[in-house]
C-alpha cells in the first residue's frame, strides 16, 4: 500500500510566445484607412471614367477627406446636383455619390464635342442627358465594387434629393471625400462620395476577416454531397421602411403607412447579403430575379 500523500502536479504559469505577440493587430485608425480607401477608389475609377466620357489620360486624384457633420455635406451639395445612392447588403448602409449639375452637363456637352467649360447657371440636366448619367452610375459602381472588393454594392436609389437618399440624419458624422477628375484640356469637375461610419465599419471588418480554409468537397461538387441537400433559410427583404416610435404607438386599424419597394431587393441568409435582384411576378407569386450575387465565382 503507498504511505506517502498523492503527487500534486505543479501549476504552469501561462507563457505568451513573444514572436506571436509581435504580430498582434495594432488599433485599426479610421482616417489612415479612409484614405487608403481614397487613394483606391481614385485608381479604379480613372479607367472607367475616362471610358464613359471618352477622355482617354483622364486623370482621378483625391482632393480631400475629412469626418464631418452631414449638414456641412448636404449644405455643400445643395439642390442642383446629381445624387446616387449604392446600398452596402441594406438600405441602411452604403454610398452617397454626388456630382454638380452643371458639371456632369459639361461632361455630356464635352462627349458631343463641346470644350467642356462648366457653366454654372446650368441646374437642370437636359432629358437627353438621363441615359448619359445612368452610365455614369454604372461606372461608379464599377469603381466601388473594386476598390472596396465588396460586389454587394448595388445602386438603390438615384436623381433624388441627397437628404432623402442617405440612410443617416443631418446631426450624424460622416465621412467626406471629394475626387477631383481633370480630363486632358479641359476644365476640372468634382466627384464627392461620402459613407456613414457604420458603412466605414462594415467594410473595415470585412478586410480584417481572414478567408475561411478546410479540405475540398471533393471532384463531385457540392450538388453531389449530403451538405448540398441541406435546406437554408433565405429571405427577400422588398420594403425596408424607418417609422418614428411615436407613430407606430398612435397605429390603429385603418392607418396608411406609405412604403417604397427596393430596387434592388437583397437575398440574405441569416444577416448575410448573398445576393441582388429585381421584385417581380411568376404564376400571381411574388419573385425575385437575381441580377448579381456575391458568391465566390458567380459576381
Amino acid at each position: 500500500m503507498i504511505q506517502s500523500g498523492i503527487p500534486v502536479a505543479a501549476r504552469r504559469a501561462a507563457q505568451h510566445c513573444a514572436q506571436l505577440l509581435s504580430r498582434a493587430a495594432a488599433p485599426v485608425d479610421p482616417a489612415q484607412e479612409v484614405a487608403r480607401l481614397a487613394q483606391r477608389f481614385a485608381a479604379t475609377a480613372a479607367p472607367v471614367l475616362a471610358e464613359w466620357c471618352d477622355a482617354r489620360g483622364l486623370q482621378v486624384e483625391v482632393e480631400s477627406a475629412a469626418l464631418i457633420e452631414a449638414e456641412a455635406v448636404f449644405a455643400k451639395i445643395g439642390v442642383h446636383a446629381v445624387n446616387s445612392f449604392f446600398a452596402l447588403g441594406s438600405e441602411r448602409t452604403g454610398a452617397l455619390v454626388t456630382v454638380a449639375t452643371c458639371e456632369m452637363i459639361a461632361q455630356f456637352e464635352r462627349l458631343l464635342g463641346g470644350d467642356g467649360r462648366i457653366d454654372r447657371t446650368n441646374v437642370r440636366l437636359p432629358q437627353s442627358a438621363l441615359q448619359f448619367a445612368a452610365r455614369f452610375e454604372q461606372r461608379v459602381l464599377e469603381a466601388l465594387r473594386q476598390s472596396t472588393d465588396r460586389e454587394e454594392f448595388s445602386l438603390a436609389a438615384s436623381q433624388g434629393k441627397a437628404t432623402e437618399m442617405a440612410p443617416f440624419s443631418r446631426q450624424d458624422r460622416v465621412w467626406a471625400l471629394d475626387f477631383s477628375i481633370q480630363p486632358p484640356g479641359a476644365a476640372a469637375w468634382t466627384i464627392t462620395l461620402v459613407l456613414c461610419r457604420a458603412t466605414l465599419s462594415q467594410l473595415l471588418d470585412a478586410r480584417a476577416a481572414s478567408p475561411a480554409t478546410g479540405r475540398a468537397l471533393g471532384e463531385r461538387g457540392i450538388s453531389q454531397t449530403a451538405i448540398g441537400l441541406i435546406e437554408m433559410p433565405m429571405r427577400a427583404i422588398l420594403v425596408d421602411a424607418a417609422v418614428p416610435l411615436a407613430r407606430l404607438a398612435r397605429l390603429e386599424p385603418g392607418a396608411i403607412i406609405p412604403v417604397a419597394i427596393n430596387r434592388a431587393v437583397p437575398l440574405m441568409l441569416e444577416h448575410a447579403v448573398v445576393a441582388h435582384g429585381t421584385a417581380g411576378e411568376i404564376d400571381d407569386r411574388v419573385a425575385l430575379e437575381i441580377n448579381h450575387t456575391s458568391l465566390p465565382g458567380n459576381a
